[in-house]
């Protein structure tokens, strides 16, 4: 036990151990990472910096004098995260390789306006690109991975309730002039926030390194993204069509699956209603919840998933034909 890390204000317990002896999941910090490594950051720290001791010294003085000088905001930020060793069973790694989280401030909304408000985003977003991006507007390109618009919901502790607590961008492999027009037409949105008369008006925020280190578990990209064997839906997967008089339900999701550009699993489980056990706070929707708002489609068969991969698959992992409005997001 340390008196404080930092400051008195924040006690701490600290263990040395050897590296043969760091339990996996454990964080590193960026520069321990070797060019074998893949790594995937989770926090931002604030650690010490060459002449930090004089700059915490001026602001005191700045302050015995009563001008403007904060020695808590002196400080560098330096990645913690967690890495998968060189010789490691290998990921698997779905379409996505860019995920832009967004704080959503207004009026608090059940998880079951998740199409809604994915839809809203993505039109918003479309409006605001200098061009237009298959990526985004998904027509015209055969083969073209799109963007999944995606409804980040509380779920996964032990009182959830499914309520939205952020938006998000799955972003697939982009040529650089695409993705810096897509970033700017997200930023757009994001400082000009979201409304329509069903809605509601939401502010939209980008989160600093500090505003994540008080965010919840929703807005932290780690949630969605660390590697895992086993996923579970938050929201239903719309499979990808119709139950056919030879197809079974367990070929049906695999396939689903498979479309989505992740590999196939040993496992599935598959129920109408969602595995709360698993993922309290996770959606049970209605049939109108599972479709495009003002589009007259039919109601596909849509299920809660249970799924287990032979390797770890990188997240985020996002099932069904509805999975560019955010149904289909697993934890």
């Amino acid at each position: 036990r340390v008196p404080y890390l930092g400051r008195t204000t924040s006690p701490a317990i600290v263990e040395f151990v050897r590296d043969c002896d760091v339990p996996p999941g454990a964080t590193y910090p960026a520069t321990h990472v070797s060019a074998e490594d893949e790594f995937i950051p989770t926090h931002a720290v604030r650690v010490p910096f060459a002449g930090a001791l004089r700059a915490l010294e001026d602001a005191y003085e700045r302050k015995e004098r009563g001008q403007p000088g904060d020695s808590w905001a002196i400080g560098a930020f330096s990645d913690y995260g967690v890495l998968s060793r060189a010789g490691e069973p290998s990921e698997a790694r779905g379409p996505y390789r860019d995920f832009v989280v967004l704080a959503l401030d207004g009026p608090r909304r059940d998880g079951r306006h998740a199409v809604e408000l994915t839809n809203l985003l993505r039109k918003s977003v479309m409006a605001n690109l200098a061009r237009p991006l298959p990526a985004v507007h998904g027509h015209g390109t055969r083969g073209t991975v799109q963007c999944a618009f995606l409804a980040l919901p509380f779920v996964g502790r032990e009182h959830a309730d499914g309520h939205v607590v952020g938006l998000a961008v799955a972003i697939p492999e982009m040529n650089r002039l695409d993705l810096a027009d897509l970033h700017a037409a997200i930023g757009a949105v994001a400082s000009r926030g979201l409304s329509s008369a069903s809605l509601g008006s939401f502010r939209l925020r980008r989160l600093s390194p500090l505003d994540l280190r008080r965010a919840p578990a929703a807005l932290q990209t780690w949630r969605w993204m660390l590697p895992s064997t086993t996923w579970v839906t938050a929201y239903p997967v719309v499979l990808d069509r119709y139950l056919r008089p030879n197809d079974t339900l367990d070929t049906l999701v695999r396939r689903t699956v498979q479309n989505a550009g992740l590999p196939e699993p040993e496992f599935v489980m598959a129920s109408l209603q969602p595995f709360t056990n698993l993922v309290p706070g996770a959606l049970s929707l209605t049939p109108g919840e599972t479709t495009r708002p003002g589009h007259g489609q039919g109601v596909r068969p849509y299920r809660h998933l249970v799924l287990t991969f032979p390797a770890p698959v990188r997240g985020p992992v996002v099932l069904g034909s509805m999975r560019h409005y955010g149904l289909g997001l697993c934890v």
